[in-house]
């Protein structure tokens, strides 16, 4: 019986070793960088104005090569249902969107938020 609790002891404190390391990028600057323009990868900027401040124009001027725009707000990411704002799309319109994206069940996707603060990459996440 002593043993379970020094086993989750021993798991808490190399878990809390791992969470006290800089967290870093789930895909490094480089392999998107050598990886955004192949057929198999799609890059999705999903910036908003709403949410960062900039949207498709900001997108226009300077984003990934290769990238494609899907605002997170306005693109379809979030849906109305009664008087309930930002719920998630039924599953035929998210498999409209993400089709009219380029995107299918071979497609590798990288989710690039404009990630200057915690609503940007809290977007990210939630499309992820």
């Amino acid at each position: 019986m002593t043993k379970r609790p020094l086993v989750g002891l021993a798991l808490m404190l190399g878990l809390a070793a791992a969470w006290a390391q800089e967290p870093g990028p789930l895909v490094e600057a480089g392999c998107v960088a050598e990886n955004a323009c192949r057929d198999d990868v799609r890059v999705l900027d999903i910036r908003s104005r709403k949410i960062d401040g900039e949207s498709r124009a900001e997108y226009v001027q300077a984003h990934i090569p290769c990238a494609v725009h899907s605002d997170y707000v306005q693109g379809g990411w979030r849906a109305k249902q009664g008087d309930v704002p930002g719920v998630l799309p039924s599953v035929a319109e998210l498999e409209g969107l993400i089709g009219r994206l380029g995107i299918d069940a071979s497609t590798r996707v990288v989710i690039a938020p404009l990630g200057d603060h915690a609503k940007s990459m809290a977007s990210a996440a939630r499309l992820y």
